[in-house]
């Protein structure tokens, strides 16, 4: 079975200032926040805001709130720029053990009890994007599922 993939739902944008960088997609590229600007709840040291109008994909800037969270390493070592994609895929679990049978590492697809609706395959088998794997239909917000085992880039 190949991995099948729904469709692009999120580029997601490290930056070093969510309010700087939301004035500049604002005022240079004339694009709207949908909705408040988010923290994680679960402790992730993480805020961001999206961008879109609910019909396309969407993009999502990410700013660190802690020196020691994934964000902030991957600000430190690379500067601001894509941090992940978001793909939606029918059947997670089908797709990541596609996924893994091929040679990719697939990151929280082992425990559905942890987070039975995401996973990530690691940037060392991207060449070097990480990308976030979502269930169709998920509604949750996926960026307050990023855990040091899944979402990161180690």
């Amino acid at each position: 079975m190949y991995p099948v993939f729904d469709g692009l739902l999120c580029v997601s944008i490290a930056v070093e200032s969510l309010e700087n960088a939301t004035a500049d997609y604002q005022e240079r590229l004339g694009l709207v926040p949908m909705g408040p600007v988010y923290e994680s709840q679960r402790g992730y040291a993480l805020r961001w805001r999206n961008f879109g109008n609910g019909d396309t994909v969407m993009l999502e800037l990410l700013e660190a709130t802690s020196p020691t969270s994934p964000v902030a390493r991957f600000l430190r070592e690379h500067g601001e720029g894509v941090y992940q994609v978001r793909l939606a895929t029918g059947d997670l679990l089908g797709t990541a053990t596609a996924l893994k049978e091929r040679g990719s590492r697939v990151i929280g697809a082992d425990d559905p009890e942890q987070t039975p609706e995401l996973c990530w395959i690691h940037p060392a088998s991207t060449h070097g994007v990480l990308i976030e794997l979502v269930q169709t239909g998920f509604t949750g917000n996926p960026s307050d599922h990023r855990e040091n085992r899944g979402g990161t880039r180690r």
